[in-house]
């Protein structure tokens, strides 16, 4: 366990390192291409990775992994531009960065911090702490630390690469398009609202803040935007939700099931459609689907970890529009059929849901609580 945080404490000085090279050079470099694929890196693929070292080992297998800190990134980003679109007056670029570089050291803190704490406190401490967030994780015989050392097509590879080609064709190819229409319009003025500092703006929208503040992080950082600027996260956001689907089906040791349904769901005119538009479908696509690949994971191996991270999933998803509460009950069922298999130890399994449902809990009140006292 020790090697375990002092690992994960490394990973993440160095993407907080990384994190604060990109945005010196975001804060320099001159507007254009250059300086918002900067940013779409700072803001879209750093954060989540740099808080996915506080998973514990094994709770995920390298692929799983990687899309889990992806996805992350769509929880981070958002709420933190959120927490600081809530600071009197308009939003500064640099009071933003700092938020964004901010949020990017707070999981190295606490990586720090509990390194100090095992450090100086009885090593039969962190291990009863282990085992309770744990709630006495089951070995897996199919545990796949090395999926690609496998067979490309056995274990459903090719599927998955056909899929990610055909939703990125799909969704990023000519993403400017069209001029902003309907919908769009509307969440372009608003971000532009909030941006200045009108903040009531963001409960006046009604549907949930982030598809404003998706818009917003970038549109701060690079101080100007466009089409395809605008749109570039939710498209890749829908990819995500692809993948995740993928994943879900090989946890189910399905990898040629999961690899058709992304495929499918690659090319569904639905996804494609809101794929390529400034619209809160694909968020809540792949923060859903994630959620319940957290959470199946959880019910055939019980790594209480990962209850954790559905609960963050399923809140930014709603905080996305209350569409991702649809989820629940499958992800209820998944996690009732881990406390039956478990009632014999429910107390400890209990601990895990209780942590993860404060979580989730805090992180809607965020928004939701000053929306219920809002005027609107």
């Amino acid at each position: 366990m020790d090697l375990q945080l002092d690992t994960s404490m490394k990973r993440q000085a160095i993407l907080f390192a990384c994190a604060l090279l990109l945005g010196g050079m975001v804060w320099f470099a001159p507007p254009s291409l250059v300086r918002y694929s900067l940013i779409f890196v700072l803001l879209w693929l750093l954060p989540g990775f740099a808080w996915a070292c506080l998973i514990p080992g094994k709770a995920l297998d390298r692929s799983e992994w990687i899309v889990v800190a992806l996805g992350l990134s769509f929880v981070i980003t958002p709420v933190t531009t959120m927490l600081a679109a809530y600071l009197p007056g308009s939003l500064s670029r640099g009071t933003f960065l700092a938020a964004i570089l901010g949020s990017m050291g707070l999981p190295l803190a606490v990586s720090t911090l509990s390194w100090l704490v095992r450090k100086y406190t009885p090593r039969l401490l962190g291990q009863r702490n282990l085992t309770a967030l744990n709630a006495h994780p089951e070995p897996d015989d199919n545990e796949r630390d090395s999926s690609f050392s496998d067979s490309f097509w056995q274990n459903g590879w090719a599927w998955l690469l056909a899929a990610i080609v055909i939703a990125i064709g799909l969704r990023v190819i000519n993403l400017d398009y069209s001029e902003f229409q309907g919908d769009e319009a509307v969440v372009m003025v608003r971000a532009a609202s909030v941006l200045e500092g009108d903040d009531a703006v963001l409960f006046q929208h009604k549907k949930g803040p982030a598809e404003l503040t998706l818009v917003m992080a970038g549109w701060r950082l690079a101080e100007t935007t466009n089409e395809w600027m605008a749109r570039l996260p939710f498209a890749w956001a829908s990819v995500l939700g692809v993948v995740a689907v993928f994943l879900f089906g090989r946890r189910l040791n399905h990898p040629h099931a999961g690899g058709i349904a992304a495929c499918l769901l690659a090319i569904e005119g639905y996804r494609v459609g809101f794929g390529r538009i400034v619209q809160y479908q694909s968020l809540v696509f792949a923060l859903s689907s994630l959620g319940l690949l957290c959470l199946l994971i959880f019910c055939t191996r019980g790594k209480g970890s990962l209850v954790i991270l559905a609960a963050a999933f399923f809140a930014g998803g709603s905080l996305g529009h209350y569409d991702a509460l649809l989820v629940l009950p499958a992800g209820l069922l998944l996690v009732g059929a881990r406390v039956w298999r478990e009632r014999r130890r429910l107390g400890s399994s209990l601990v895990p849901i209780l942590i993860a449902s404060l979580v989730g809990g805090v992180m809607l009140a965020l928004f939701y609580v000053p929306f219920l006292r809002s005027p609107y």
